[in-house]
């Protein structure tokens, strides 16, 4: 068995041959366990060990091969949300790189438009409230103009007293 193969039909399938094979039905735990794929004999090593009939063992067997296909398809959702992601962040920045500075504005708040359609709980870390993002809020805006108007004020002082020693 591969890890893509329909486990039922293995089963099925196993269950057949064994029987015009003729093997002892003691011998069948042993010999499904030797055909299944290596990922699920790993995750039925323990069991195999501890189960004395086939029955119990392809029983768990069962279970386990669904958790390992949700495993699997949980794992290819996150690679193509991570390929779509960077496939995303791509197209962004050759949009930025291929726009004059004017429009960069434009092309900026289209995809913060598009992020906000698309993920609607986003917060601002600022102010705490849902629809808008910090880069985008007015305060916050004003506050840091503040800060720089500040530091200025500073830095002019300072050289000012640097000249007058």
């Amino acid at each position: 068995m591969r890890n893509e193969d329909n486990y039922h039909k293995f089963v099925t399938k196993f269950l057949h041959l064994a029987g015009e094979a003729n093997i002892v039905k003691g011998d069948y735990k042993t010999d499904f366990n030797n055909k299944l794929s290596f990922d699920l004999q790993r995750m039925v090593a323990v069991v195999n060990a501890i189960t004395n009939t086939y029955a119990e063992f392809q029983k768990i067997c069962a279970q386990a091969v669904h958790i390992l296909q949700t495993i699997n398809i949980t794992q290819k959702l996150k690679s193509l949300q991570r390929n779509e992601s960077n496939t995303f962040k791509q197209n962004i920045l050759q949009a930025f790189n291929s726009q004059t500075s004017s429009d960069t504005f434009a092309i900026k708040s289209s995809i913060m438009k598009k992020i906000m359609s698309i993920c609607p709980d986003i917060q601002c870390y600022y102010c705490k409230k849902k629809g808008h993002i910090a880069r985008n809020y007015l305060m916050k805006q004003k506050s840091q103009q503040m800060i720089i108007e500040f530091t200025e004020n500073d830095a002019t002082k300072s050289s000012v007293n640097l000249r007058k020693k």
